[in-house]
């Protein structure tokens, strides 16, 4: 609805004249006031108008028109006054408060049935996975009771055979578990347990399980970080694992180079961990999809390297819950960093 300074409407939509139930000519050529309550005319003269007239514009105020039947009509509305060549007018976005409160209440119901889906995929998985675990378990046990076999131990393609069931099952098992890691950490139920933890130490002993892990030949896995820094609050169980996940990543997709773990400080606190490989990079249009889970950086990349795309997913997740922000940088056929940037606060002295 435009209005002139003097108060006179000189155009109005169609629109606003739905929710007021007036013809146009009720409405273009005479006073603004018509369209308010008594309250909302006072508030004009005494406060709105003098606001616009000072700043040029109000923004979500709140009105009370009249329909046709003299109900009233709360509306929030926006004013713009503007200078144009035919003299000075104020333009009025107006939205009835009903609609605001219905498009609220979509919005709302849309949540909750996301969050009701989500949970209930949680929970779905978290079954799955637990009644999936148990005769896993139980496949590998007895793998292992036959590979101890006399019968197997004299048939090399029978152990060959076992060899096979074993690994895959172990295979099946871990995905089965970080499934069970990443419902549990969705749904909240993984309270972090913080304590004083000393974060080179901590690299240094994830750093020192994993040099037995496959990885192309040649290719280096070190640690550069200063001793002496002081211990940060953490879980120092959780972040761990975080680490684990983006040493094991880095390893996996480096075929020539290096996977350097770097601990970053500012010359008394450890800020950030940084994982730095010189493998196969990640396109930039993917580097967030490998924070969803079972996503991986190209479509082909799991049938290739294997792995669910599950590990990036959880380590963020896990971060997040410990206060912390993971978050990568990569070039294609050059490399990648993936930074974790830690809490600054210290263990009491």
């Amino acid at each position: 609805m435009r209005v002139r300074e003097d108060g006179l409407v000189v155009a109005i939509n169609a629109t606003l004249l739905s929710w007021t139930g007036l013809a146009r000519s009720q409405v273009v050529g005479r006073r603004f006031d018509v369209l308010c309550t008594l309250p909302t005319r006072i508030l004009l003269q005494t406060h709105l108008l003098p606001l616009l007239m000072g700043s040029g514009r109000g923004d979500e105020l709140h009105l009370t028109l009249r329909g046709a039947d003299g109900a009233p009509l709360p509306v929030l509305a926006n004013a713009e006054r503007r200078a144009l060549p035919e003299g000075v007018v104020i333009d009025w976005l107006v939205l009835p408060m009903r609609q605001r409160h219905r498009f609220e209440q979509e919005l709302l119901d849309a949540r909750r049935a996301a969050d009701a889906a989500n949970a209930a995929k949680s929970e779905f998985l978290s079954l799955m996975s637990h009644e999936l675990r148990t005769p896993l378990n139980a496949i590998i046990g007895f793998t292992r009771i036959l590979h101890k076999s006399p019968t197997v131990a004299s048939d090399a393609r029978a152990r060959d055979f076992l060899a096979r069931v074993e690994a895959n099952g172990r295979h099946l098992l871990a995905l089965i578990n970080q499934l069970l890691d990443l419902t549990r950490i969705e749904a909240g139920h993984d309270e972090p347990e913080l304590a004083g933890t000393d974060v080179v130490a901590l690299v240094r002993e994830v750093v020192a399980r994993l040099e037995g892990q496959p990885r192309a030949p040649g290719v280096a896995l070190v640690v550069e970080a200063r001793d002496g820094l002081a211990p940060i609050v953490t879980d120092a169980v959780r972040l761990s694992q975080v680490v684990v996940n983006l040493v094991g990543n880095a390893l996996k997709f480096t075929h020539a180079g290096a996977v350097a773990v770097v601990v970053v400080d500012d010359g008394r606190l450890p800020v950030a961990i940084e994982v730095r490989d010189t493998g196969i990079g990640i396109p930039a249009d993917r580097l967030e999809a490998i924070f969803s889970p079972f996503e991986q950086a190209e479509r082909g990349t799991s049938r290739r390297y294997g792995g669910t795309g599950l590990g990036l997913a959880i380590a963020r997740v896990t971060c997040a819950r410990l206060g912390m922000t993971l978050t990568v940088r990569s070039t294609v056929s050059e490399g990648t960093t993936f930074r974790v940037d830690l809490p600054t606060s210290p263990t009491a002295p």
